[in-house]
């Protein structure tokens, strides 16, 4: 009886349960809701206390443990080769994993690649199959460096990046950091200096207000943001008070672009371009 369970699990229930969860984003919960029920009766099959911790059920037989399979560890295991099966062969399903993560990238909008920094909070992501992966990294304290990914820089001195000076505030609801978050995706910018003007000690009326600013050219694919109500470019407005140059007027200096910063936009400083020609 105990040989039989033993080979109807191996051979019949985790193939037929485990071989789509590669593309699926089920939460910790979900999984083990999912396999309560078989789990609970292979155990008793096998003569084992269904109440057993887990911990003793999943861990490796090294230790003395049953080493069985723990769904949501097998979902972030088959996840993780999937990204990056496709991103090492550079197929079309490869490239389109790597558009998404740069709009992911640009959606948060901080300064380490979501990947590779799992232990920030982002409450602004949209949840998916990423944000499944990102979870899961974060939770067996590993993560993932992709060559040639999006990195958002600061531009001058006394420069932020936007979501991580609002992300940093932890007076700011999640719902509020939200909203924020629409604004600056409406405006296509990501660092303090893409709103203020060429001397580094104010912020652009326009961008103040929420209108996108005509003299700047992203030349990134931006997740597509409709216009955010009217309350959210109040909080918006508020937030910004706060910020470096609104709170202390402190200056960003104009003369401290680096050539190893990519240019979102151009700006104009004293007449001349910074990090290229338009």
């Amino acid at each position: 009886m105990r040989t039989e369970a033993c080979q109807a699990y191996r051979s019949i229930y985790l193939p037929s349960i485990t071989y789509l969860l590669g593309v699926m984003a089920i939460s910790p919960k979900d999984a083990y809701n999912v396999q309560k029920n078989a789990l609970s009766a292979f155990l008793s099959a096998q003569g084992i206390n269904h109440n057993m911790h887990r911990a003793v059920v999943f861990g490796p037989d090294l230790h003395g443990s049953l080493n069985l399979r723990c769904l949501y560890t097998e979902q972030g295991c088959q996840q993780i080769e999937f990204l990056l099966d496709h991103l090492c062969l550079g197929d079309r399903i490869g490239h389109q994993i790597a558009n998404t993560l740069s709009i992911l990238q640009l959606t948060a909008s901080t300064c380490r690649p979501i990947l590779n920094d799992t232990t920030t909070p982002l409450p602004h992501l949209p949840t998916g199959w990423f944000t499944s992966i990102r979870d899961f990294l974060g939770h067996i304290g590993g993560q993932i460096d992709i060559p040639n990914s999006l990195h958002l820089n600061r531009a001058r001195v006394n420069d932020w990046l936007l979501m991580d000076m609002f992300l940093g505030d932890t007076s700011l609801s999640l719902a509020t950091v939200q909203k924020l978050n629409h604004c600056h995706l409406y405006l296509q910018v990501t660092i303090l200096a893409d709103i203020c003007d060429g001397k580094g000690l104010a912020i652009l009326a326009d961008a103040f207000h929420g209108c996108q600013l005509s003299d700047s050219t992203s030349h990134w694919l931006w997740p597509r943001q409709k216009l955010p109500p009217i309350t959210s470019w109040k909080i918006w407005r508020t937030t910004l008070h706060q910020s470096p140059v609104g709170k202390s007027g402190v200056q960003l200096c104009a003369a401290t672009f680096s050539s190893q910063t990519p240019a979102i936009f151009a700006y104009v400083l004293s007449g001349t371009w910074a990090n290229g020609s338009p």
